[in-house]
Parts: structure tokens; C-alpha cells; sequence
């Protein structure tokens, strides 16, 4: 998996998916959001084992698809401390780890993150967008 992305964009995604993040579980994968770059869409979702939250946005390019579990308070409180810039995400699988690097001129940077792989997220049953179901209930 590799891409980049806007940190305010991303922060912004970001924390609509942090409402469903368990914060106090036993599981780790539950503290964390799976990232998934498909196609120019990156889909975020987490969830707590009641309530799942995604969101997706486009971005201008996607080097390589692919999908991991990343901590999302971690993530989160690191992505507050940087203006907006564009953030270069690649996977480490050799050691496990997201690397995320940046280039502003001036300021070039980088950080990691360990990652867990997308096989340990939770699998809920995929939606039919087609299927015409219909609830109907009293008034």
C-alpha cells in the first residue's frame, strides 16, 4: 500500500472514524481504523463491535493498493501536531510498520507506526446496493 494524502484531509476522515474506536477493550483491533486504498478511493472504517463507521474520499493517486489495521489515537494525535501537508503513506512489511514521510522544502519529516493486518479486522457481510429491501413500520 502506498499513497498521499492531505493531513487535514485525512484528519478531518479521520475523526469522523474515531467515534465508533473502542477506547477500553481487550481486543486490540478495535483501537484501530483499516485503511484500505482501493482504485483513487481510500476507505477508512473502525469500529467497537456494536457500531462501524466508514467514510472514503478520493485521492490524486494511489502507487499502490492495499489494506492495514493502524492505531487510531496514536495516528490521530501525531497528524494534529502537522500543518497541512501532503503525507506519503507506505507499508514496511518487514518489520510491520506504516511509514508515513513528508517533503515541505524546508521541513522534510517521517514517522512510523506499527501496523495489524487487514485478515485481524472484524468482517461484517457486505451490502447489496442493488437489493430493493423495504422496512415498513406503524406510525
Amino acid at each position: 500500500m502506498k499513497f498521499t494524502v492531505s493531513s487535514s484531509v485525512l484528519l478531518k476522515h479521520l475523526s469522523v472514524c474515531n467515534r465508533a474506536v473502542a477506547q477500553k477493550t481487550p481486543e486490540p483491533i478495535l483501537s484501530c481504523i483499516l485503511f484500505k486504498a482501493e482504485g483513487t478511493l481510500l476507505h477508512l472504517t473502525s469500529t467497537d463491535g456494536e457500531m462501524t463507521i466508514s467514510t472514503c474520499f478520493e485521492l490524486p493517486s494511489i502507487q499502490e493498493e492495499g489494506a492495514v489495521c493502524i492505531p487510531a489515537k496514536l495516528l490521530i494525535d501525531t497528524l494534529k501536531a502537522y500543518p497541512d501537508i501532503p503525507l506519503e503513506f507506505s507499508l514496511d512489511e518487514e518489520h510491520q510498520q506504516v511509514k508515513v514521510s513528508f517533503d515541505q522544502g524546508v521541513k522534510v519529516g517521517n514517522f512510523s507506526l506499527q501496523y495489524e493486518p487487514e485478515s485481524d479486522f472484524f468482517h461484517f457481510p457486505e451490502l447489496n446496493p442493488d437489493a430493493k429491501d423495504e422496512l415498513t413500520m406503524p406510525g
